[in-house]
């Protein structure tokens, strides 16, 4: 089994409903067929990560917010930006914390 250190935090994409279908609209190719099937997996993952003793952390993704971080970047919107986005804002998350 994996050891995982326990200080590290995995950053998840999280979305509501609405976010979730502007995201479909952006990149169709990049998530589930639905809502619900996208829900079941994320929630799965999240779930499996925890339980190999990982730190996870749902972070809600704004899909506008999304695509002027990507302009701003020069990235394409498409599902490894979101996982760098992802990350962005739990370090940024985190060091406001820390202050």
């Amino acid at each position: 089994m994996l050891k995982v250190q326990s200080d590290v935090e995995i950053a998840i994409c999280w979305f509501d409903e609405e976010q979730w279908r502007l995201l479909k609209e952006l990149d169709p190719d990049g998530t589930d067929e639905s809502y619900e099937d996208w829900r079941y997996e994320a929630t799965k993952a999240v779930n499996i990560l925890r339980s190999e003793g990982s730190k996870v952390r749902k972070i809600h993704i704004h899909v506008s917010e999304f695509i002027a971080w990507c302009k701003k970047e020069g990235l394409e919107p498409v599902s490894s930006a979101r996982a760098e986005y992802a990350a962005f804002l739990l370090r940024n998350r985190n060091e406001g914390e820390k202050t």
